[in-house]
């Protein structure tokens, strides 16, 4: 069963529309489907950085009839045209019952194809549920390219360093949950290829961050901006919940507080009075290279900073151009954030 937030939590927003700020709360409605911008300073060091803006839509339509590894979207449509052989995407549902839920794109078997099918990597780590024969013919469905280190890069001024030597060059960190460390991707001499730490080939057009991945990036030396110009989430968001440590970042562009996101027992969360045996959420104080712990009490609803008696539950904690480690004492993968806003 999908586990969606009560209607009874309520969300505060602040969404980036353009490059100023608009506030809504969950009970006002967004007529047209927004448009922003989000800038964080990137310090010398290490950020925590969630990107929650997406790439524009390259289709958006119904789905005739799907299987477990293509789906037929409605329309006289050729996907060879469309895609680029070297480019990374995936679908987003965004209407029915799978709202929320998104399948990576198999990018060569699509082309070649070329018509209105598109053929999911049934077998990729990016998909938030297994796909089933029809479970999408009611839905809508939202086709986008995927954020890569590559994209990323073009959206840092000044420039990131590069190096080769994976030390003296700028890096970024994405965490590899089956080895329960990082895999660090630096950027080479020639400023246009990254390389993983390990690993002799040029990665960049094909690593993917996907949306909910955080991420760290690393400067050497000087300070950046990352601005990041995009569309806005208007749907529910899948955030599969993994027993352990996971390193996320949210739907949408807004802070986030520990109820913003459901974390209570409610809705299957794990408190304790012993932070170690907690549910916890976790986040990073770049000025002093640190984390600050925070975790869920026995009564399923308070959640305390770890040596403070304060009641956290309300307070944002996450930034909404930030990332948060997450560690759960048991998986949730049907986890569901219902949009923070009404269309």
């Amino acid at each position: 069963m999908r586990t969606k937030l009560t209607s009874a939590i309520q969300f505060t927003a602040a969404l980036v529309t353009g490059f100023g700020f608009i506030s809504f709360s969950s009970a006002q409605t967004v007529a047209t489907h927004p448009v922003g911008a989000v800038s964080k300073t990137l310090p010398t060091g290490y950020s925590m950085v969630g990107l929650t803006l997406l790439n524009s839509s390259l289709y958006s339509g119904a789905v005739t009839l799907n299987d477990s590894s293509s789906v037929t979207l409605s329309g006289s449509n050729n996907f060879g045209l469309i895609l680029s052989g070297t480019g990374m995407y995936y679908l987003e549902v965004v209407s029915g019952p799978l709202e929320g839920e998104r399948f990576d794109v198999n990018t060569s078997a699509t082309i070649a194809s070329a018509n209105s099918v598109v053929t999911i990597n049934p077998a990729s780590q990016n998909n938030t549920v297994t796909l089933t024969s029809n479970a999408l013919a009611s839905c809508n469905v939202v086709l986008r390219s995927h954020i890569t280190l590559n994209s990323l890069s073009s959206w840092i001024t000044p420039a990131l360093t590069g190096n080769n030597s994976s030390s003296s060059a700028d890096q970024i960190l994405i965490f590899n949950k089956a080895l329960n460390a990082f895999d660090t991707y630096f950027l080479r001499a020639d400023n246009v290829t990254w390389r993983k730490i390990g690993v002799a080939d040029s990665v960049g057009a094909s690593t993917v961050i996907p949306p909910g991945v955080g991420i760290f990036i690393r400067k050497v030396s000087t300070s950046a901006t990352l601005t990041q110009v995009g569309a806005i989430r208007v749907n529910d968001f899948a955030m599969p919940l993994k027993a352990g440590l996971s390193l996320l970042a949210p739907g949408y562009p807004i802070p986030n507080s520990p109820t913003s996101l459901g974390a209570n027992l409610v809705n299957g969360w794990f408190g304790s009075n012993s932070s170690g045996a907690a549910d916890q959420i976790i986040t990073f104080n770049p000025s002093g290279n640190s984390y600050i712990t925070y975790f869920l009490r026995s009564d399923g609803a308070t959640w305390r900073q770890v040596g403070l008696v304060d009641d956290f539950k309300s307070v944002n904690v996450i930034g909404h151009d930030s990332a948060f480690w997450l560690r759960k004492a048991t998986a949730d993968l049907n986890y569901i954030l219902v949009r923070p806003f009404t269309l």
